[in-house]
């Protein structure tokens, strides 16, 4: 997922998820990216799938970032980590815990 600072969260998904993601989630934005496709890596030559560029451009309205906060980096792959770096010449890749955060708050049902 993408969740810039302002506007709204985007889910990423893999090509194989497309139809089910957009079906079941609560998330409205949905985008389908290469980089998260299955680990034969078929190709997918009649799918137009956004850049890298493209989706932090969505997400962010901004031309150049500075700096992507990665919730999982321990997990993150480097077809995934490649694309983000893709983003931007200058872009920083950090960790970020907000996620894990969030998830320690919890209510009362």
């Amino acid at each position: 997922m993408i969740i810039p600072r302002e506007g709204d969260t985007i889910l990423l998904v893999r090509p194989e998820s497309e139809t089910y993601a957009k079906e079941r989630s609560k998330v409205k934005k949905v985008k389908t990216l290469l980089c998260y496709r299955e680990s034969a890596e078929p190709d997918y030559p009649d799918l137009e799938l956004p850049s890298s560029e493209d989706f932090i451009y969505e997400a962010t309205q901004k031309k150049e970032i500075k700096k992507i906060g990665v919730a999982g980096y321990s997990i993150l792959t480097l077809s995934v980590c490649n694309a983000l770096k893709e983003a931007g010449p200058m872009v920083e890749i950090v960790r970020s815990d907000i996620l894990t955060r969030m998830r320690m708050i919890k209510s009362s049902s």
